[in-house]
């Protein structure tokens, strides 16, 4: 996964310079929320460039850059797709709610055996009871 590392990643965002810029890199803040790969950089005066990207989807565009614009533009960095670094408290309540959110297809009588209520037997008769109660 390539991203652009900053706020949400581990390192801040390191604007680049207009000499960093070569074919083949992988830049983020060009286009927004994509990441782009340079084709060519055309310097155009001291401080701007013209460059040419190709977008994920592969069609190639074009950008006039000045001084400007670095600031917001960084080199995409590439990170795991999975992050272990989250709360295990906060994962082990959201799976245990899913749990119970599914019970009810292995258990009919979900509803019944957790709660402190005694069903009569017309209450529960539709349903063959396979265990006791604990």
């Amino acid at each position: 996964m390539i991203s652009r590392a900053g706020p949400l990643g581990n390192r801040p965002a390191v604007p680049i310079l207009p000499a960093q810029l070569s074919p083949g890199i992988s830049l983020a803040g060009v286009e927004p929320d994509r990441i782009v790969q340079v084709v060519a950089v055309i310097p155009v005066g001291d401080s701007a460039v013209t460059l040419i990207y190709r977008i994920p989807d592969g069609s190639i565009r074009e950008r006039l850059l000045t001084e400007t614009d670095f600031p917001s533009i960084s080199v995409a960095t590439v990170e795991s797709p999975w992050s272990f670094d989250g709360d295990g408290t906060a994962f082990k309540l959201a799976v245990e709610a899913k749990r119970i959110d599914l019970a009810f297809l292995f258990d009919p009588m979900m509803a019944v055996h957790t709660s402190n209520v005694d069903p009569l037997p017309h209450q529960i008769a539709k349903y063959p009871i396979s265990h006791s109660r604990c």
